[in-house]
């Protein structure tokens, strides 16, 4: 008898990659990028605080916090790579 279908693939012994980062992306696009991500889980999370109260708003809130504070990192690592020269009056 003919076998129509083929066998599946061997599994490979590998971890699952979905996503991966450009080897040659530069420094201050992987930081902007990720000042991209900080903003909109920022808003996401303070948005959701509005929806909760008590306890799970607090902690909702104290996410916001510390995502706010990553934001600053990112800021002063992005001024750090690309600093921004005073304009003369």
């Amino acid at each position: 008898m003919i076998k129509i279908t083929p066998d599946p693939p061997e599994p490979e012994n590998r971890p699952l990659q979905i996503f991966t980062v450009a080897a040659d992306i530069n420094t201050q696009a992987l930081l902007a990028y990720t000042y991209e991500t900080f903003c909109s889980a920022t808003t996401l999370t303070l948005d959701l605080s509005d929806d909760l109260e008590g306890k799970d708003r607090n902690l909702a809130l104290a996410i916001h916090q510390m995502l706010e504070l990553g934001l600053l990192l990112i800021e002063k690592a992005l001024d750090n790579e690309t600093p921004v020269k005073p304009a003369r009056t």
